[in-house]
């Protein structure tokens, strides 16, 4: 068989009795598949926790529906403070040309505090979160621990 050459990534054959095999050179390389399986394994433990972290910050995450509501007079004032923040203004709904001077803003925050963060300094004085959740995990919650 040919000599294989340093870092041979040809592909293996295995045998029934035989370990595994370098199809150009028949070298074993049952120490090279020991190192990439501990590799695995080590990789694996680094990220585990890394997962987990991030599971558990999404799991403390809600779903908010901040209102934040200003005087008929300001209304221009208030999208244009809005509007400065290029992201907020996409998800920001404004109820005014129903005659409801509110701003509403649906978002993912850790805690009602966050999710009014999430509007200009100058919207905040009047606004309020209340998280929501879908009718799926509102009727699990409900079933859990009843209504309250």
């Amino acid at each position: 068989m040919a000599r294989r050459e340093a870092g041979c990534l040809v592909p293996l054959r295995r045998s029934a009795r035989a370990p595994l095999r370098c199809k150009a050179c028949g070298e074993e390389r049952e120490a090279q598949m020991v190192r990439r399986m501990m590799l695995g394994v080590a990789v694996a433990a680094l990220v585990a926790p890394l997962v987990a972290m991030a599971s558990q910050a999404s799991a403390d995450k809600g779903t908010y529906l901040v209102m934040s509501t200003h005087d008929p007079g300001a209304c221009m004032k208030s999208m244009e403070a809005v509007a400065k923040d290029k992201n907020l203004a996409k998800k920001v709904q404004w109820g005014c040309m129903s005659g409801d001077h509110t701003a509403y803003l649906m978002t993912s925050a850790s805690s009602p505090e966050a999710a009014i963060k999430q509007l200009p300094e100058s919207e905040r004085a009047n606004a309020k979160a209340v998280k929501v959740m879908a009718t799926s995990e509102a009727l699990h919650a409900l079933r859990e621990k009843g209504p309250g």
